[in-house]
């Protein structure tokens, strides 16, 4: 079997990476958006967050999700792409180009398609989703979130500020707060108060565009996001990283971390060894 290689010398599967993917992963994830519609509705609510949505539905959901995008995911996994020794959050960001080596080479190949951007824009927003938030729907016992957190995650955060400001706030989805939110989640995910600061910035701008602009639904529709940004990074900013990871990744609690557990927000993450708990969306 061969063994992983760096990003910089990985090449992705061509039968799996290729523009019918990427539009397959916008129209499966946002499948409700009426054409032209860029609001969230009732529907997407159910789907993404939760809302109304029974435990049989959810697990139908993670499973459609593993049917469609588990090969694709294991096809970049571990045994795949040699990610470097973790050292932090702002290594990766300033080797972003490295880690994200052949992802990038997509986005950039779709700018090349089109110059105004908004094929590359698209693109990104679909790698986006793939790395972050799909193996959130795989991946949620504590036993398989380690993969989430220490290779798709790291892969994420490190295209996301490869690719910010010129696509996260690209025009092509200026005044859709069903796509914007999308671009601050890698970030809000992140152990760490600039990527906090980042997620709440990609947040608050377009939350300040919608207003300019008069959109009074996608105003109102960013001011929920922002205010879940401002969480965790009160958390991020608190205890300089999630407690709530803490189980799963083998980490003891230190100061008021066990305390904070009993009634603080893990983000739907179940604790005390249970292995069939949730993932943070």
């Amino acid at each position: 079997m061969a063994s992983a290689v760096p990003p910089t010398q990985f090449l992705l599967d061509r039968s799996l990476f290729n523009e019918t993917l990427y539009a397959g992963i916008r129209s499966f994830w946002f499948a409700g958006l009426p054409a032209g519609s860029k609001a969230d509705n009732e529907i997407l609510q159910k789907r993404w967050w939760g809302k109304g949505r029974t435990e049989e539905e959810s697990k139908a959901l993670d499973e459609e999700v593993r049917q469609k995008y588990g090969g694709v995911l294991e096809s970049i996994g571990p045994e795949k792409i040699a990610l470097p020794e973790w050292q932090s959050y702002e290594w990766d960001a300033e080797h972003k180009t490295e880690l994200t080596a052949p992802f990038l080479e997509e986005v950039q190949s779709a700018q090349e398609q089109d110059s105004s951007g908004a094929k590359a824009a698209e693109t990104f927003l679909s790698l986006i989703l793939l790395l972050d938030q799909f193996p959130r729907q795989i991946y949620r016992t504590p036993s398989s979130l380690p993969l989430v957190y220490r290779l798709y995650d790291r892969l994420s955060y490190a295209l996301l500020t490869a690719c910010h400001p010129h696509l996260t706030l690209h025009q092509h989805y200026r005044g859709s707060s069903a796509h914007r939110l999308w671009f601050s989640l890698p970030a809000m995910h992140a152990e760490d108060l600039a990527a906090q600061d980042l997620a709440l910035s990609i947040l608050r701008t377009s939350l300040q565009e919608a207003e300019q602009d008069g959109d009074e639904v996608c105003a109102g529709q960013l001011k929920g996001p922002v205010g879940f940004a401002e969480t965790h990074r009160e958390i991020v900013e608190r205890f300089g990283r999630f407690p709530h990871r803490n189980e799963c990744l083998g980490r003891q609690h230190v100061g008021e971390e066990e305390e904070w557990l009993r009634t603080g927000e893990t983000f739907g993450v179940k604790q005390k060894g249970s292995d069939d708990g949730k993932s943070e969306l």
